[in-house]
């Protein structure tokens, strides 16, 4: 019986690779057409990465990476890369910053200018929960979301706690989307600045499982994929926030490990 049940497991996970590849060597295969009849864009460095991708894809999802076996000894440039802990590389933010500059427009915008955040690092909001003494509030958080909003770097809204450990984190589009409602984002802020973790943790679309700075490249793939995101929160041993690992960024590093 137990045979016969992962037997079915292994066939559910080999059809949802194959899909998956499938969709994504024929988005890929359309973009490459557009590039060059319309743009008149050179696709052949391009074209290698499509090839390559999709079989990325489809050993981390059905579980075949230990099966990869190719001429010139890839295979064992793709293990390694594979095993490798995953980079966090982002750029954070105190809500507190915000809070500072919002009390006047002119300080607000002259100062923004000058924390001008690093474009090639994911942005994160940072909020704590509990924050009594000097708590948010709901104008407070849209001045922050319309500042951050501008950069497209800006990821996520993670919550931690008063120690400054990792406890939740949520799609800035989702956290815009509580916020900007009067009496949800009211609720909201005041849960927030009350400490009410259970009942925040109940609000859709908020997530608290992460990977760690241990994670391998290849954990944090099937990660990805099981959740269906782009990108997850990486916390370091002691349980901080120590960035965030984008998708894109794991099969860039794959791809060139196996070019090098």
């Amino acid at each position: 019986m137990k045979e016969a049940f992962d037997e079915f497991l292994k066939d559910q996970r080999e059809q949802r690779a194959i899909v998956l590849t499938l969709s994504f060597l024929g988005g890929g295969f359309l973009t490459l057409w557009f590039l060059k009849e319309f743009l008149g864009i050179a696709t052949d460095g391009i074209l290698i990465a499509m090839i390559l991708l999709p079989l990325i894809i489809y050993l981390v999802v059905s579980g075949r990476v230990s099966e990869l076996k190719t001429p010139g000894g890839l295979e064992a440039k793709f293990k390694e890369a594979a095993q490798s802990n995953v980079s966090a590389a982002s750029e954070t933010v105190a809500v507190e910053d915000v809070q500072a500059l919002a009390e006047g427009e002119m300080l607000f915008k002259s100062i923004v200018k000058v924390r001008t955040p690093d474009p090639t690092k994911p942005l994160v909001l940072l909020l704590t929960i509990g924050k009594s003494d000097a708590p948010y509030s709901r104008e407070n958080l849209l001045n922050a979301m319309d500042v951050y909003e501008q950069h497209r770097n800006f990821k996520f809204v993670v919550f931690r706690d008063a120690k400054e450990k990792f406890v939740c984190y949520m799609m800035s589009w989702a956290f815009r989307g509580i916020i900007d409602k009067a009496a949800l984002g009211d609720e909201f802020v005041e849960l927030l600045n009350s400490g009410a973790t259970g009942e925040l943790l109940r609000y859709p679309n908020m997530v608290n499982e992460t990977i760690t700075t241990a994670t391998s490249n290849i954990d944090a793939l099937k990660a990805m994929t099981e959740k269906n995101i782009e990108a997850l929160v990486v916390i370091d041993p002691k349980g901080m926030v120590a960035g965030v690992c984008e998708r894109e960024q794991v099969l860039s590093k794959l791809l060139l490990n196996l070019a090098g």
